[in-house]
């Protein structure tokens, strides 16, 4: 399972990684015309970030995407992801060393250990195997029409070692 903890910088530098590639690309994935045959190249790159969320937290259900169904605890137990609403009374570590404890030195096991904050009171906050979790497809449907319709990177991630 690919959960991170996530960050504006590395969404920015993400962002920044993502426009660069595809400006080198040059109008390789669509009907765009390349400037070498007189068209007028690449006008617009929009790239749509959602912070703090995953691949499999917020695309799951996507045709053909790479997307987990479950993940693995410290205790070596696969826990089946559950759906849950995009607003969410609870907040998970995204610190460096909430990194380090869900990478487990690159078993990737480690998720369950992350410290959960609530940000509102509330009868179950956080509630059990709260990283495991996706986003309710219904309420995110924008995001897959436009992933469906252009592209869609399941496999990027953020480089929170560093």
């Amino acid at each position: 399972m690919r959960i991170s903890s996530g960050g504006v910088y590395a969404a920015l530098a993400c962002m920044f990684y993502s426009v660069g590639m595809m400006a080198a690309l040059d109008g390789c994935g669509g009907d765009v015309v390349s400037p070498s045959s007189g068209g007028a190249g690449i006008e617009h790159v929009v790239v749509i970030v959602q912070e703090n969320r995953t691949p499999d937290n917020l695309f799951h259900g996507l045709p053909n995407a790479d997307i987990a169904d479950s993940g693995m605890n410290s205790a070596g137990e696969t826990i089946t992801l559950t759906a849950m609403p995009l607003s969410v009374p609870f907040d998970l570590d995204h610190s460096h060393g909430g990194f380090i404890k869900m990478y487990d030195g690159g078993k990737m096991d480690g998720a369950d250990k992350l410290a959960a904050r609530c940000t509102s009171k509330g009868a179950n906050c956080p509630p059990s195997n709260t990283p495991f979790n996706y986003v309710d497809p219904a309420e995110v449907q924008p995001y897959f029409e436009m992933a469906e319709q252009h592209t869609f990177a399941d496999r990027m991630f953020q480089t929170n070692n560093s």
